[in-house]
């Protein structure tokens, strides 16, 4: 049942019937009268049941909805329109709903985003505009608006030096430009010196610090700019006219004469906190161990070598310490600067001396830095000695000797290796007198020189010689003399005996003889020669042949023509031919000579002979003749031709024509055009192929179908051969054509590139631009630099990850540095952006202790206490040692001790050190002295000191009894003395005197002299047995002569 207007009516509906409500004002109520009811009831939510599902308006714009009292109503319909800040914007969100059918201005700029402007909405966060600010919207339907941003382009950056100088000024900056990358090319200042760091305030700008990294929304931002680097590159140290940049741990020596001045440049020093300098004999491998080393005093201006107190001829290097505002060491240094003063000494000789005839002189060059030596202007190099040698000039020689500071010895000499004499001869002698030194060469015989060659030999015969060299003598040469010419050369001795050859090639036509001589030198220098005049003469005798010359009786050379041939010999040989066999005739020969078997050829008349038969003929090729006929010619005669008929084969082709060819002379016949009546391109006659296929046929069957239409292009098939219906498939070409209708339902290819908004990706075919696999965003990992990236479509979405801070050495993130005792310490900084973390970190080890020398505190102890400044801990004591036993501290040079000799050897107890020597006592000539400190016994015997030397007086001889002269005689040393004073000795024996003549021996009586000496028993039988020879003797005698008085 259908009810139109508000009418107010009352129907009665029964259960499970319909009712339309027809052309409702909007605000009107719907209720229901109930069998329980009298009066009718709204449908409202609060009865529990949603009753906007049970109606349907049927007008659009309207809509089945609650009331404010939550009553059921006819509404029309309103539709929300929300603007939203989005990911970058600030500011709240704002929703108003558009009446269906009804136009609704949209807002301006509602939301601020630092950096950028608004300009419009987009319907897609970050997405391009879809509505301009304040424009219209008319479509029915709900709507999401994000403000669309305008980067801004109007921030100023300023970039200033320490002392508010500008460097460079930036307009037109973006929120995004990165602060470096503005700087492009990068600023310079003086001496083209880079820029290397800014600042804000106090934080570092690092690369990819954009404008806004950098500020809270100023219209405007100023750096400082940092120039630290360029200090090292930029600063020298001058020393005279000398300069030098930077740090050098190889360096080379510089020399100066002279003190110089020294100059210390830096560019812009208000940059830094110190500006010092040292001096030191030491090279440092880096510019950082030489600060540690170093004690720098502050620089004040140029000052002199002179100040520094420099040893003259030592190295030293000049160091310059550079400490920036950024704690920055830079160390910059000279090469090793050298002062010499002194020049070089020349040795060997003395300015203006001359040297004659004592061959080459020697001179030393000395000095510590010795640069160049020249004689003459021309250098020369001393040797390891540092010895130069002139040789024979014959005029003075200036010697110049620079060391590398530029002093230099000039040293002037005349070195004649050997004497000038001016020689003199007569009668076969010769003398002479130096023209230098006036030394002399007495007459002496010239010496004698023998030429041993033929007096004549023939005009093509070489000259053979040989001379001997006179003993003592030098520089044998020869020479040959014709009236107008000659040469020579000298000549070496073999074993004594100088020999050579003047070759034939050199005579002179035009003469008939020539000079030899032969020419030596003395030892004294004197040239002497002699020589012999030698004969040219012709060839002669010997008997010629036609082969051979005649042979030259005197020198055995051939001279002279051959005798004529005789050409009588005939030959048929290939040597001899004249003119060969024809296909009738026969062949010529020359004749040849019998004696030798030249041939007659060339000679006046040639003679002749025939030999052999005719050829016959040689047949060349058949060659066609265009009748069907073919003909060929004898290779010996052109007019000899034979002909016959051809012969043919299978056909032969080319592109358009085929032809039988004769398979004799290859002649052609029988040519016609190729024909193809059954279309199958080759020729029926001769089955040649006679045209390709040509593939312009276009027949839309499935034999030929290539590819099945899709959503860009109908159905592809191949093209096929206009002739024999060949598909083109399988051709280089393979030429194709479209035919039908495209097909929306198969792409042609796969879905291109993912798109993408904050919040999900999509695809389009590439073909037609279809959507597909639309989804959310997934996957990845945001860090402090970078959102998330999509796993799917390796787009960034979402927010940035946190910072992860890890051990990072980095000179910027230093909080305390080393010290002696403790290592760096460093803040953490993130791995990924590099920014400071509060976390610190320690690295590396201490820098240990720089000790100073050990001092001793003179109680047997010694203390070394720590160079660097600030250190509390560096203060070192030890007790002193001493390892080598020298009663002093190895360390500080303590006297520990002194030398003590308690057990009396005469050494140091400790030590081993010889204190003193023997002394005291005194040698005899048995016993060596003893020393009166130790008691021992030293040194040599004393011969002069005698420990018992006892007198004994004249006894005198008797007839009985022998006597004895007065003597001494020592025990200790056995010998016997003729003076009191023991300087005499004399033997046992000599102190004996003869018996007197006449005497009787009687028992008893030879007693032997005393000597004072009871304990030698061996002297006393030795005396005892020598007297007692005497004794029996005399005895002997005795009787003999008493028989002969008998």
């Amino acid at each position: 049942m259908k009810i139109t207007g508000n009418t107010g009516a009352n129907l009665y509906l029964a259960s499970g019937k319909t009712v339309t409500l027809d052309k409702l004002g909007s605000g009107a109520q719907i209720g229901v009268t109930t069998e329980d009811t009298a009066v009718p009831a709204v449908f409202a939510a609060a009865n529990g049941t949603d009753y906007t599902s049970r109606f349907t308006p049927d007008s659009a714009g309207y809509s089945i909805g609650y009331n404010a009292a939550q009553q059921l109503q006819l509404q029309t319909m309103t539709y929300p329109v929300t603007y939203a800040p989005g990911a970058n914007g600030t500011g709240d969100s704002k929703t108003v709903n558009k009446e269906h059918d009804s136009a609704l201005e949209l807002e301006g700029a509602l939301f601020t985003r630092l950096g950028y402007t608004q300009v419009g909405w987009s319907k897609v966060d970050g997405g391009e505009r879809d509505y301009s600010l304040n424009a219209i919207y008319e479509q029915n339907e709900a709507l999401t608006l994000y403000p669309v941003w305008e980067e801004r382009s109007d921030y100023t950056v300023h970039i200033v030096n320490r002392d508010g100088s500008t460097v460079t000024e930036l307009k037109n900056v973006k929120w995004t430009d990165e602060i470096w990358k503005l700087l492009t090319p990068t600023p310079t200042r003086e001496n083209g010196e880079l820029l290397k760091r800014l600042l804000l305030g106090t934080s570092i700008v690092y690369g990819g610090d954009t404008y806004g990294n950098c500020t809270g929304g100023e219209d405007s931002l100023t750096f400082i700019a940092v120039w630290d680097d360029a200090f090292a590159s930029r600063s020298t140290i001058s020393v005279g006219d000398s300069q030098w940049t930077g740090y050098r741990a190889d360096a080379s020596e510089r020399f100066f004469r002279d003190d110089q001045t020294v100059t210390l440049t830096v560019s812009h020093p208000e940059e830094l906190l110190y500006f010092q300098y040292a001096v030191s004999d030491q090279l440092f491998e880096n510019g950082s161990v030489a600060a540690r080393k170093l004690s720098f005093v502050d620089y004040t201006g140029t000052f002199s070598t002179a100040s520094l107190n420099l040893e003259e001829g030592k190295p030293y290097v000049i160091y310059g310490f550079l400490f920036t505002e950024f704690k920055s060491e830079i160390v910059i240094n000279t090469d090793k600067i050298i002062i010499d003063k002194t020049a070089p000494t020349i040795t060997g000789a003395k300015n203006g001396d001359v040297f004659c005839g004592e061959g080459d002189k020697t001179l030393t060059v000395t000095d510590r830095y010795l640069g160049t030596v020249t004689v003459n202007g021309a250098p020369v190099t001393p040797n390891e000695q540092g010895q130069i040698t002139l040789t024979d000039a014959r005029t003075p020689q200036t010697v110049v000797a620079t060391d590398k500071a530029g002093n230099s010895t000039t040293l002037t000499v005349t070195v004649h290796s050997s004497h000038s004499y001016k020689w003199q001869t007569g009668n076969g002698q010769y003398w002479g007198e130096c023209e230098f030194c006036g030394d002399k060469v007495e007459k002496t015989n010239v010496p004698s020189l023998t030429i041993t060659a033929p007096d004549a030999v023939c005009r093509t015969q070489d000259f053979e010689f040989s001379f001997p060299l006179p003993e003592g003598c030098t520089d044998p040469a020869y020479s040959y003399a014709f009236t107008f010419s000659g040469d020579g050369e000298p000549i070496t001795p073999v074993d004594g005996l100088c020999a050579g050859t003047i070759p034939a090639k050199y005579y002179n036509a035009e003469e008939t003889g020539f000079r030899f001589i032969a020419s030596a030198t003395t030892a004294e220098g004197y040239r002497f020669s002699v020589f012999k005049d030698i004969t040219l003469r012709e060839h002669s005798g010997g008997t010629a042949t036609c082969t051979e010359q005649a042979v030259c009786d005197h020198c055995g050379q051939p001279y002279g023509a051959p005798k004529a041939h005789s050409f009588t010999a005939e030959k048929a040989e290939e040597m001899y031919l004249k003119t060969a066999a024809t296909c009738t005739e026969k062949a010529v020969y020359y004749k040849s000579c019998a004696v030798c078997g030249a041939s007659s050829k060339g000679t006046a008349d040639e003679a002749t002979f025939v030999s052999g038969k005719p050829l016959g003929h040689d047949w060349g090729a058949w060659m066609p003749d265009g009748e069907g006929t073919h003909k060929r010619v004898c290779t010996h005669d052109a007019s000899h031709v034979e002909t016959a008929g051809c012969t043919y084969g299978d056909w032969s082709t080319n592109q358009d024509s085929h032809w039988k060819t004769c398979t004799v002379c290859g002649g052609e016949a029988e040519r016609l055009n190729h024909a193809d009546p059954d279309c199958n391109h080759l020729c029926d006659t001769c089955g040649i192929k006679m045209t390709e296929h040509d593939f312009a046929g276009e027949i839309a069957i499935t034999a030929l179908l290539y590819k099945e239409a899709n959503c860009l292009s109908p159905a592809l098939y191949y093209k096929s051969c206009k002739l024999c219906m060949l598909s083109s498939k399988g051709t280089a070409s393979e030429a194709t054509f479209a035919s039908g209708e495209k097909n929306p339902d198969r792409h042609a290819e796969e879905p291109g590139d993912w798109q993408h908004d904050a919040d999900s990706h999509w695809r389009f075919y590439t073909c037609c631009h279809l959507e597909v696999d639309r989804g959310a965003h997934q996957g990845g990992t945001a860090d402090c630099l970078a959102p998330a990236l999509c796993e799917v479509c390796q787009h960034s979405y979402g927010e940035l990850g946190p910072h992860h801070f890890v051990d990072q050495v980095n000179e910027y993130r230093l909080k305390s540095a080393a010290t002696c005792t403790s290592p760096a310490v460093y803040y953490q900084s993130c791995s990924t952006c590099g920014a400071q973390g509060t976390e610190t970190f320690t690295n590396g080890d201490p820098l240990g202790h720089d000790w100073g020398a050990w001092t001793s505190n003179g109680d047997g102890t010694h203390t070394r206490t720590c160079t660097v400044d600030g250190c509390s801990a560096g203060t070192q004591t030890e007790n002193c040692i001493d390892a080598n036993k020298d009663h002093k501290c190895d360390i500080c040079d303590y006297i520990i001790s002194e030398c003590a000799d308690d057990n009396k050897d005469h050494k140091c107890d400790y030590c081993g050190k010889k204190l003193t020597e023997h002394t005291g006592g005194k040698a005899t000539c048995k016993d060596k002295a003893k020393c009166e400190f130790c008691g021992e016994s030293y040194g040599e015997l004393n011969a002069n000191n005698h420990s018992d030397l006892k007198h004994f007086p004249a006894v005198a001889a008797t007839k009985t009894a022998e006597g004895n002269i007065e003597y001494w005689y020592c025990s200790g040393c056995k010998k016997y003395y003729k003076d009191a004073t023991a300087t005499q000795e004399i033997k046992q024996a000599d102190t004996v005197t003869a018996k007197l003549p006449g005497g009787t021996v009687k028992p008893g009586a030879d007693k032997s002299p005393q000597t004072g000496d009871n304990s030698n028993l061996l002297l006393w039988i030795a005396l005892l047995f020598i007297s007692g020879g005497a004794v029996t003797a005399t005895t002997v005698y005795g009787r003999k002569k008493k028989r002969s008085v008998k």
